[in-house]
This record gives C-alpha cells, sequence and structure tokens, in this order.
C-alpha cells in the first residue's frame, strides 16, 4: 500500500511539473515531432538539440534525454509557483512524444 500511494504522489507531482509548464511541454513535443516527421533520425536529433542547448534555446534546455527504444522524451521540469526547497523545484519528467502536455496531465491525474 506505502508502494502504491508513493506511485500517486510522484504521478501527481509529474502531473503538476507539467501544468506549470503547459506552453513549454507542447513546444518541446512539437519540436520532437516536426523533426521526427520530417524523417530526422534520433541521432541527429540529439545533435541538434546539444547545438540548441548551446545556442541558448530554451526549449532546447528543458530536454534532458530522448529515449529511442520507448518513443520518450525526459524534460527537466520546474515550479517556481511552490514555495519548495531549490533542490526540489526541477525535476526530470518522461513522457510520451504522441500526446500534448495535457493529454498527459489528464492521464496522470486519472490514476
Amino acid at each position: 500500500m506505502h508502494t502504491l500511494r508513493k506511485e500517486v504522489d510522484h504521478c501527481v507531482k509529474m502531473a503538476e511539473l507539467i501544468e506549470y509548464n503547459l506552453e513549454d511541454v507542447d513546444a518541446a513535443i512539437l519540436a520532437v515531432r516536426v523533426s521526427l516527421a520530417n524523417e530526422m533520425s534520433w541521432e541527429a536529433l540529439t545533435r541538434m538539440i546539444k547545438e540548441e542547448r548551446k545556442a541558448g534555446n530554451p526549449v532546447a534546455g528543458l530536454i534532458d534525454k530522448l529515449n529511442f527504444e520507448r518513443n520518450c522524451i525526459t524534460l527537466l521540469l520546474s515550479n517556481n509557483l511552490d514555495d519548495m526547497d531549490e533542490d526540489e523545484k526541477t525535476a526530470p519528467v518522461e513522457k510520451v512524444c504522441y500526446t500534448d502536455a495535457y493529454g498527459i496531465v489528464l492521464a496522470l491525474s486519472n490514476l
């Protein structure tokens, strides 16, 4: 029971982070989708994200990892709205590329 509660709490936190960052999450999803739709390989996409990060692109800065096998991206999302410790403000959130941010929030909220 404790493990289930912990998993639910984690999903709620991830949903909140996505809600706080809806526009940025959707921008990151769109950037990945468009690149893949234009037949860019995952390897080329990884290189492009690194280059864009170096150039200061804020959307690229959100993308922490690409998971090719699961067709997911991991975003580093921040909660700047609530009073929290600095180490709790930013967390990695893994999500599937084929939905938008609001759809993920709904899925996580329905657990």
